[in-house]
């Protein structure tokens, strides 16, 4: 987050947890910098997504999608316009575009750019956006049906669309077949428990700060079943 490389390696080894923990990991190591990017890129490379619901279905699997999933993907390539920066193996187009959401006091400027973030296992992460202030995906599908949020002066890449209750659904079906398998190193970990898993539900303070503690959500670690897909045919850009 920009913090002195030192400093950062001096608070990790501050603390007792994080000692004792990187002494299982790296036995003998004092805890620098360089061990502390070895540790996040280890545990990086456990988090590869495949095989999910929608790679089947592109592979010809007609059943690997449920009705609701495939009339949200027509809507995700057609009325709701999400597929013209989704798209491609990531379902990112890997450019920045300004889609008019509103800066926090103190941030970057109103109208700035921001990379299309990947849409694979969206629907098992919050917050949203690049600050984070989207603490569900009905925020975020609230934020693009009005065309954004721009102020005076600036126009948002994105128009207004106008979608019913069905075509929310039907549009969240499609986002969750996005779930996909991933590593299996991490199967024990606890339960954990989204507390913004339902629309409109209440933002309490409370809420706020359970949502800033990790999620250890068990579903996003399977193990695969009958192996990754390793050839899959993406969705496309239309």
């Amino acid at each position: 987050m920009g913090i002195d490389p030192a400093e950062a390696a001096k608070r990790i080894a501050g603390g007792a947890r994080y000692r004792r923990m990187f002494e299982v990991a790296f036995p003998g190591e004092p805890i620098t910098f360089d061990v502390i990017a070895k540790a996040i890129a280890s545990y990086e490379r456990t988090l590869v997504s495949n095989d999910s619901a929608l790679d089947r279905y592109l592979l010809g699997d007609e059943t690997a999608l449920s009705d609701e999933a495939k009339r949200g993907m027509a809507l995700f390539e057609g009325k709701a316009g999400c597929i013209r920066c989704h798209n491609g193996p990531m379902l990112t187009d890997h450019q920045k575009h300004y889609t008019g959401v509103p800066e926090n006091q103190g941030d970057n400027k109103p109208g700035t750019q921001y990379k299309t973030q990947s849409l694979r296992d969206v629907m098992r992460r919050y917050s949203f956006m690049h600050h984070g202030d989207f603490l569900t995906i009905d925020a975020v599908l609230d934020h693009y049906e009005k065309g954004g949020s721009a102020p005076a002066g600036l126009k948002a890449e994105i128009e207004p669309v106008d979608l019913s209750d069905e075509e929310r659904k039907d549009l969240l079906a499609f986002l969750t077949s996005l779930n996909g398998q991933v590593n299996e190193l991490l199967a024990d970990l606890p339960l954990g428990t989204d507390v913004f898993n339902v629309r409109n539900a209440p933002q309490t303070g409370e809420d706020e700060a359970a949502a800033s503690g990790p999620v250890l959500d068990p579903n996003y670690v399977r193990k695969p079943v009958g192996g990754p897909v390793t050839d899959p045919s993406y969705i496309k850009k239309q």
